[in-house]
């Protein structure tokens, strides 16, 4: 695992009039001129996909215990790390890029220096650890949460790696996101709740009802304004963080939300679940503006790249694909 963060988130059915010419078989993701499908796969899923800050390199992490690094250019595999430690649902950098942030796989969150891949720090003392993972915009503070109710915060300029914080969420969490200010935190919990924490109080200022169905999967824009939640029967909403209220419905998107991320610039959004389709919106209107299909059962990770020009998407059946966006 030290030197993974140095290099270092289906055919289309078609129905057609019968013909005596034989039907041609619809063209494969690999296939599409603007999807490229990455040489290998990983064994029985993949569950989550990054861009590398500042290299043309692409990572992902699946249920088979490793972590591979891809060239964007050629869809080839660079290197393979394997190990249970190599088995991450979510990656979190700091403000420079030039840190990492990874869940351990007993509750720990594990800190990397980008530039030499070695463990900066490992940050104990937290449980259940899963897909939600943040460092905060000037870089001091680290956080995780999961499936035990609670929401943990390290204090990166510590020498201590134990936890330092524990903040009462009341329910499994989604999703976290640190103020724009870095003053405190706001946690997506999976029953739909929005909830807003100031750093130096255990228990949340405010929690307000952001969807009515339970959460699949939630982003936070990267100024910390926003955040699009995706609901477990398709509903995509838009909420306005400062002012705690709905700005829109995204409409479109059918079954489980699995997979969301809201670009750099916040003015677009991926989403993927259930229904095998990766969709790009456009933000402030709320329209779709595209989508593709992908293969295995499910979307499972997506992510855009720092211009906004291509993303890249996992699937259940271990995946991993480059998309050109138009």
């Amino acid at each position: 695992m030290r030197m993974l963060l140095a290099v270092l988130c289906v055919a289309v059915a078609c129905n057609s009039p019968k013909s005596t010419v034989p039907a041609q078989a619809a063209p494969s993701i690999a296939q599409k001129n603007d999807v490229r499908l990455f040489s290998g796969k990983h064994a029985n899923g993949t569950l989550t996909v990054s861009f590398q800050p500042g290299s043309g390199h692409g990572i992902s992490s699946g249920v088979d215990d490793t972590a591979r690094l891809w060239d964007l250019a050629s869809g080839t595999e660079v290197k393979r790390y394997s190990g249970r430690q190599y088995r991450f649902q979510s990656i979190a950098f700091s403000p420079q890029g030039d840190f990492a942030l990874t869940p351990g796989t007993d509750g720990s969150l594990n800190y990397w220096k980008m530039d030499t891949g070695q463990l900066q720090r490992k940050l104990t003392g937290g449980s259940n650890i899963l897909g939600a993972v943040a460092v905060s915009t000037d870089g001091k503070w680290a956080s995780g949460g999961g499936q035990d109710t609670a929401i943990y915060l390290w204090d990166l300029s510590s020498n201590s790696g134990s936890s330092v914080r524990r903040l009462e969420a009341g329910g499994p969490v989604a999703q976290i996101a640190f103020h724009s200010s870095s003053r405190g935190l706001y946690a997506v919990l999976n029953d739909g709740h929005l909830c807003n924490w100031s750093l130096d109080q255990a228990k949340p200022l405010r929690c307000t009802t952001a969807l009515a169905e339970p959460v699949g999967h939630a982003a936070f824009s990267s100024d910390g304004h926003q955040a699009l939640l995706g609901g477990t029967y398709g509903t995509l909403v838009l909420w306005d963080l400062d002012k705690q209220a709905e700005i829109r419905k995204l409409e479109g998107a059918s079954g489980d939300i699995v997979a969301l991320a809201l670009s750099p610039s916040g003015a677009f959004a991926l989403s993927g679940g259930a229904d095998k389709t990766v969709r790009l919106w456009d933000v402030n209107s709320g329209r779709q503006m595209t989508s593709t299909q992908a293969s295995g059962d499910y979307v499972s990770s997506v992510a855009f790249s720092a211009d906004e020009k291509s993303a890249l998407f996992g699937t259940s059946d271990g995946s991993v694909a480059l998309w050109q966006l138009k």
